[in-house]
């Protein structure tokens, strides 16, 4: 699934870093609810940023994510990018192709049964 789809599960299921990178509060305006989501949006979208260098330099450099943001590092290092690739859709716009697999640990609060039918490819 989508690393963002992913996290606001997480958050769902007991992921204190997922509920702090989604920064989302009942009581806000607006506008202050879509500069949260453009950055919640910016900061996971980021790891397939990071995933696409990596691509693009094969075994040649290693390429790490660092980042000041203790939630969203946190976060990313609980799951596991399988790989990454470069599409480009029939208008020509351009993305990264991403296979994660998220463990157990990323949705705390949910059960064994439900967690295996949500990660059932």
């Amino acid at each position: 699934g989508h690393i963002i789809v992913a996290c606001s599960l997480a958050s769902l299921y007991g992921n204190q870093s997922a509920k702090k990178i989604l920064k989302s509060s009942p009581h806000m305006s607006e506008q202050e609810a879509d500069e949260r989501a453009y950055n919640c949006m910016s900061d996971l979208i980021c790891l397939t940023r990071v995933q696409n260098v990596q691509t693009s330099v094969e075994k040649e450099y290693l390429v790490k994510f660092l980042t000041f943001d203790k939630p969203l590092s946190d976060f990313f290092k609980s799951i596991q990018l399988n790989w990454a690739s470069q599409i480009t859709d029939v208008d020509g716009f351009s993305g990264v192709e991403t296979n994660i697999t998220y463990p157990h640990a990323v949705f705390p609060e949910i059960k064994c049964d439900e967690f295996e039918n949500l990660t059932k490819t």
